[in-house]
């Protein structure tokens, strides 16, 4: 059978190669060359320790002021729009604590479950991606941030993960 996949991303790539796995003849289409999407800057980039959902109250706060910021990571150009409007309302809905929380441990087992398909990727040596598993080093600017981090830590042990504070 002939499959079209729209969207070059991690996902779409991830549905092309089990497409093409069981059989299928598969085309994938994006609409660029698929080096300025999410998952080009990303790499496919797994973290489990990173459980925490981008719709935090801290995130919302930072998020406000960034926005109006054009050198910010979150830079968002003025203009009225209702479905920015639509989403910016819902995100802030979400970043509530109990959300958060509620989250944790569906975006470990999210990650977990990434991590085991890149893993199982490997067994097929034609199938060269570019897997490295080498860590993180996080550093922080200030000890506000540090101490922000070692609680975050504390919970990646509770949901089992390992994480080192050097």
């Amino acid at each position: 059978m002939k499959v079209i996949v729209i969207g070059g991303g991690i996902i779409g790539l991830s549905a092309a190669y089990y497409l093409k796995k069981n059989g299928h003849e598969v085309t994938v289409i994006d609409k660029s060359d698929f080096t300025n999407n999410c998952s080009f800057g990303s790499s496919g980039y797994i973290c489990p320790s990173h459980f925490i959902p981008l719709a935090t109250p801290t995130n919302v706060k930072r998020g406000i002021k960034w926005m109006f910021n054009s050198k910010s990571p979150f830079y968002i150009q003025p203009r009225l729009n209702i479905e920015l409007m639509s989403w910016a309302l819902k995100f802030m809905r979400s970043a509530k604590s109990k959300k958060v929380e509620a989250a944790a441990i569906p975006l470990r087992d999210l990650s977990l479950f990434s991590k085991a398909a890149y893993e199982s990727w490997l067994q097929n040596p034609a199938f060269d991606f570019g897997y490295e598993q080498k860590g993180l080093l996080e550093i922080f600017q200030t000890e506000k941030y540090a101490n922000h981090a070692h609680h975050i830590y504390e919970k990646a042990h509770e949901l089992g993960l390992t994480d080192t504070v050097m």
